[in-house]
């Protein structure tokens, strides 16, 4: 049980506080799972949504895929959360200046647009890096993150499968990159799951989860569908803002 207060989570228990009135944290992951997979098809599959590469628009995502289960989604976390060993994600009195960083240079990197692959890759680990240490979100920065990354190759030509990456892998390059600043297997890793972008998966229509975001299992034992993404933020069963280290769903 957690002793610090978290106002995420439902007083007395580790479940996050949500629309549905859950109180079970398998039945909350499951019910999250079904509502914002459903969301994922629908942003994903909207000719309208376009890539603009700033924290604005990854809380626009959140909020698109959460709207059903949480109502602060789409919200910059009020508490500070921790990677598992106690390397902190961007602080949130410097989450401006973070956030401000990370913008700025996808912006000078011209949201990855005119690159070869191998600039590509290289760039793109170093953005996603970036980000990924800003975790605006009390939970769910993995999924928003898998569309925001999405949108932002294929505006530039190319398609990441995150469906050939594992679980441990994107786990392992990601905590790699952000606790020592090795991108060396992020780089890697994205060389392996990336290829140029072909017209007709722009096509496809929302009869399932797109091929390429991955990460969509319904969830198992007590695992959440992110924890593809490798990003690491407290879920239900985490210890409280400081504490625990649950991969992010």
């Amino acid at each position: 049980m957690n002793d610090q207060r978290d106002p995420y989570l439902i007083p007395g228990t580790d479940v996050f506080r949500n629309k549905l009135g859950i109180t079970d944290g398998r039945t909350l992951a499951t019910a999250e799972y079904e509502l914002s997979t459903a969301r994922t098809i629908e942003i994903l599959g909207d000719p309208r949504f376009k890539a603009e590469g700033t924290v604005e628009q990854l809380q626009r995502i959140h909020r698109h895929l959460f709207q059903d289960v949480y109502d602060w989604a789409g919200q910059i976390r009020t508490v500070d959360i921790h990677k598992s060993g106690g390397v902190p994600f961007q602080p949130i009195e410097l989450f401006r200046e973070g956030a401000r960083y990370a913008e700025e240079t996808l912006r000078g990197d011209h949201m990855l647009t005119g690159m070869d692959h191998d600039t590509f890759i290289r760039r793109l680990s170093i953005n996603y890096d970036d980000f990924n240490v800003l975790h605006p979100f009390r939970e769910g920065n993995g999924r928003t993150q898998r569309v925001f990354w999405t949108s932002i190759a294929r505006q530039a030509g190319w398609e990441i499968d995150w469906t050939r990456a594992t679980k441990e892998q994107i786990a392992d390059t990601s905590k790699a990159a952000m606790m020592t600043g090795n991108r060396r297997p992020l780089e890697n890793m994205f060389d392996q799951i990336t290829a140029r972008h072909r017209n007709s998966v722009r096509t496809r229509r929302a009869t399932g989860p797109p091929p390429s975001i991955g990460g969509l299992e319904p969830p198992q034992h007590g695992r959440f569908p992110d924890s593809a993404l490798g990003s690491m933020s407290p879920g239900p069963g985490a210890q409280g803002p400081d504490m625990g280290m649950g991969m992010d769903r």
